[in-house]
């Protein structure tokens, strides 16, 4: 979750993120933040919360 200008940087560093396989990255602006953490729980279960 960042400002315009984070996902450029992401971008510059996506090699870094990918240490790790079939890792995804997204980005979310503020204003979107409900939504990147709906994103984040996908897949979740309540008791691995």
């Amino acid at each position: 979750i960042g400002e315009e200008g984070w996902d450029q940087l992401r971008t510059a560093f996506q090699d870094f993120f990918f240490i790790f396989p079939n890792t995804e990255t997204r980005f979310f602006s503020h204003d979107r933040r409900m939504q990147a953490w709906a994103w984040i729980r996908e897949g979740v279960t309540v008791e691995e919360i």
